[in-house]
């Protein structure tokens, strides 16, 4: 998501008349969220670039300078669609909480026991990988680089059907724990998707995705639109 958008988005929400009260995740924090990891994590194409070929010529990749992280993520998952945006994705033995679409971004909390994990998806080439101790891994087909957040919290930036993926949970026993749960997302058809979430919320979400919108599941469906009210019609 570009700089620009979140500023227009933050700059919406700002203005409106009424407020939403939601515990948890909050349609305001989506986008604070997204600005701060962007500001935070960006590195340069060129350093990018170099992690991509190390990760080609590398077998074994450690974590922190000292701790090994096995690479045998390599099967890709079976795909019912095509992911495209929104992203209409599923995570079997997880509930999904919460929802957000606004323009080429989109993003899910999902939730099982204790364990919450949080997969957003950008627009590729929008994001320029991490930086906080990187490590390069493998998963779901493909090449990826997590993030020192401080176990049992993990995350990783992958980029996987056109799009670039970022996931982020906890708590996880290991990162290779955290990288086999992201092993069951399935990207599915937009049917799919309706019928995983409450009566009316997809119908309603897709028809105000132009106005950007979220979902959660104490608060029902908002617009970030200050021209409308909140909820969405």
């Amino acid at each position: 998501m570009s700089i620009e958008l979140e500023e227009r988005v933050r700059d919406a929400l700002q203005g409106k008349a009424r407020t939403i009260e939601v515990r948890g995740p909050n349609p305001e924090a989506v986008f604070d969220r997204v600005h701060s990891r962007r500001v935070r994590r960006i590195t340069t194409r060129a350093v990018l670039a170099t992690i991509v070929v190390a990760l080609v010529a590398s077998t074994a990749m450690y974590r922190g300078g000292s701790t090994a992280v096995q690479t045998g993520h390599a099967s890709s998952p079976q795909r019912a669609a095509t992911l495209g945006q929104p992203a209409f994705v599923s995570l079997a033995g997880w509930k999904v909480s919460f929802v957000a679409i606004v323009d080429s971004y989109t993003e899910y909390h999902f939730v099982n026991g204790d364990q919450t994990l949080q997969v957003s998806f950008y627009d590729q080439g929008s994001r320029t990988g991490n930086e906080t101790n990187p490590t390069e891994v493998r998963l779901r087909g493909t090449d990826g680089v997590t993030t020192d957040e401080g176990a049992p919290r993990y995350r990783v930036d992958w980029d996987e059907q056109g799009r670039t993926w970022e996931a982020d949970g906890s708590p996880f026993a290991t990162v290779d724990d955290f990288l086999s749960v992201l092993e069951g997302l399935t990207v599915i058809d937009q049917s799919a998707w309706t019928a995983e979430l409450p009566a009316g919320v997809g119908d309603s979400m897709l028809a105000n995705a132009d106005r950007g919108v979220t979902w959660y599941v104490d608060a029902g469906v908002s617009c970030f639109d200050s021209q409308n009210s909140v909820p969405c019609r």
